[in-house]
């Protein structure tokens, strides 16, 4: 009636203050009860923070204030728009009870959970003092502040849990990032690979932490985030990817490493999606530079050594790869051999992106036939084991690789075969590796690529000759003289 005779006369309704409203929630000399209704009779039409935050500490507990935000609403009282409210509300409706609590023995101001700059400072400073309670509560300030979160906050406090260990946590937080449609920065996702992933040397297999779980399982957590953060606007970058293919292939998971190598396949030369690039502010320039680091030369070319390996006793058994050429006949279908994967995943990429893989297979299968059956063939315990397990002999692998590439690789090779040179050892090893000197009874080849063997040899001959000299100071002895190779004498060729 007041509010009409108001409209007539020009005479603006009185204001209710939010102090007067929370200093009347907060009179213990009435009951809950009769100052909502109370409340509901002076004709208030929303709740301000204060008022809110005295009615949760007059209800204790975030079920009581659950039912009294709903009988208020019937009242006809909402509460305003503010991001404390909004804080209240999720904590209530979710039923966390601790950060419930947390939030009303907190000494901050309600005004001040709008603000970011001191949010995020006093973020920062709970992780310094360990304050988790605090910082979880925060971090859901800062979530509500803006529409996708703050990528900054949630990055700080995986970064804390990361430097912990805590496992549990990082997958709770980065599957609530990943709802909120926010990217793991690329510091945290190198810190999650020395860390967790486990430290590797430059040529070396990596060393995995000592776990419960199987090494793979946070390396694939690592891939999973990485993948997720390229997409949504974080630059990776190509060494990043490079060392994640090489994790995978030593450790000889190949199935890992051929699902990551299609999806770059994808992401950089396919241009599958195309607005990946502009939200990490990459130009075609960059993409192409980053495709060209990393399908390499010697990327590609590690491929096919990393499929001759033998399976890794923890991976997933694989099935014999179908040759691309047959993929999509429901007839006639040929599959290589689980040695080939390697070059078969190069034909693959041949086919789909028209990037020439040729001349890196041929190069590739030259090198490992040379170290599994050559003159100096290697001892080290994987490579004897590939011969055995596969029952590979050197005519087989070179026919076999010859018909992945469709005779492209070895033009030629199969009459040479069906010809009598094909008994002829030195025949075949000459074909293969180059021209063959014998003297006193030893044979000894000469690669093609006769200049670079002999500038890699001289360049070790000088570097060892230096050392040499730093230890000894005078000539080494026969057995450590640099130009002392044991490992060029004739062994058994197997063809």
């Amino acid at each position: 009636m007041s509010a009409l005779v108001g409209d007539v006369h020009g005479i603006k309704p009185k204001q209710i203050s939010d102090s007067f409203v929370a200093k009347l929630l907060a009179t213990w000399a009435f009951p809950l009860d009769f100052l909502v209704n109370g409340i509901g009779f002076l004709a208030i039409e929303s709740l301000g923070p204060q008022a809110l935050r005295q009615l949760a500490l007059r209800c204790g507990n975030c079920t009581v204030f659950g039912e009294k935000i709903e009988e208020l609403k019937r009242l006809g009282i909402e509460s305003k728009a503010s991001n404390y409210a909004r804080v209240m509300h999720y904590v209530a409706r979710e039923g966390q009870e601790s950060m419930f609590q947390t939030l009303l023995r907190s000494d901050q101001h309600p005004d001040t959970f709008g603000d970011a700059k001191v949010q995020t400072a006093l973020l920062h400073a709970f992780l310094r003092r360990n304050d988790l309670h605090n910082a979880h509560l925060t971090l859901i300030v800062l979530s509500l502040l803006e529409k996708r979160g703050n990528a900054n906050a949630w990055n700080a406090v995986l970064k804390y849990n990361i430097w912990r260990r805590d496992e549990p946590a990082i997958e709770s937080l980065v599957r609530r990032m990943r709802s909120l449609q926010i990217a793991v920065d690329l510091e945290n996702l190198l810190i999650f690979r020395a860390r967790i992933v486990g430290y590797r040397r430059a040529g070396h297999r990596p060393v995995h932490r000592v776990s419960n779980s199987p090494p793979i399982q946070p390396l694939n957590f690592l891939a999973g985030m990485a993948m997720f953060s390229l997409h949504n606007g974080v630059n990776v970058g190509a060494k990043f990817w490079i060392e994640l293919l090489k994790r995978y292939g030593m450790a000889r998971y190949w199935k890992s490493v051929e699902r990551l190598t299609m999806w770059l396949l994808s992401r950089y030369r396919l241009d599958r999606d195309p607005e990946w690039a502009a939200r990490c502010g990459l130009d075609n320039r960059d993409v192409h530079r980053d495709c060209q680091a990393i399908f390499s030369h010697n990327l590609l070319g590690a491929l096919v050594v990393w499929g001759l390996r033998p399976r890794s006793p923890g991976s997933p058994r694989d099935t014999p790869p179908v040759h691309p050429q047959f993929m999509n006949k429901s007839h006639n279908t040929w599959q290589a051999e689980p040695w080939a994967r390697g070059l078969v995943l190069l034909r693959r990429i041949e086919l789909q992106s028209n990037m020439p893989t040729i001349l890196t297979a041929r190069k590739a299968i030259r090198q490992r036939m040379w170290i599994l059956f050559g003159p100096a063939y290697s001892a080290r315990a994987i490579n004897p084991e590939t011969v055995r397990l596969h029952n590979l002999t050197l005519s087989h692998c070179v026919l076999h690789a010859n018909q992945i590439f469709e005779g492209r690789l070895f033009p030629g090779i199969e009459s040479f075969f069906d010809g009598p040179e094909a008994t002829s050892r030195t025949a075949v090893m000459t074909m293969l590796f180059g021209q063959v000197k014998s003297s006193d009874g030893r044979l000894q080849l000469i690669p093609a690529s006769l200049g670079r063997l002999r500038y890699e040899l001289n360049k070790r001959k000088r570097n060892l000759k230096y050392r040499h000299k730093l230890k000894y100071n005078h000539r080494p002895p026969y057995q450590h003289r640099p130009y002392y190779y044991r490992s060029l004498l004739m062994n058994q060729v197997v063809i």
